[in-house]
């Protein structure tokens, strides 16, 4: 599922890079294979991990403190929060 999810997001971007919001609301687990392929995928600029449970939390700290990832990654609680963080990063591209 993460290779056919990495693949989509190639396939959407194309050569160029996107800010991506990842919701993590309803995954019960992620495995490290998963997160080495999200941590090679070069066509993004910045992702907001967004979660909102105790669970949430603990798979983006795992999500988040595997190798150092390709782009700035950071876990939001509130999505305003989050979106206003991509809206920074975007002027700064």
């Amino acid at each position: 599922m993460a290779i056919a999810a990495a693949e989509d997001v190639e396939r959407l971007t194309g050569t160029g890079k996107t800010l991506v919001l990842l919701v993590l609301t309803g995954i019960e687990a992620l495995t490290r294979g998963a997160r080495t392929v999200f941590g090679t995928t070069r066509s993004l600029d910045a992702v907001a991990v967004l979660g909102v449970s105790p669970v949430d939390r603990v798979i983006a700290n795992f999500l988040l403190g595997g190798n150092t990832l390709p782009c700035p990654t950071r876990y939001f609680s509130a999505e305003p929060e989050a979106l206003a963080w991509l809206e920074r990063k975007r002027t700064l591209a």
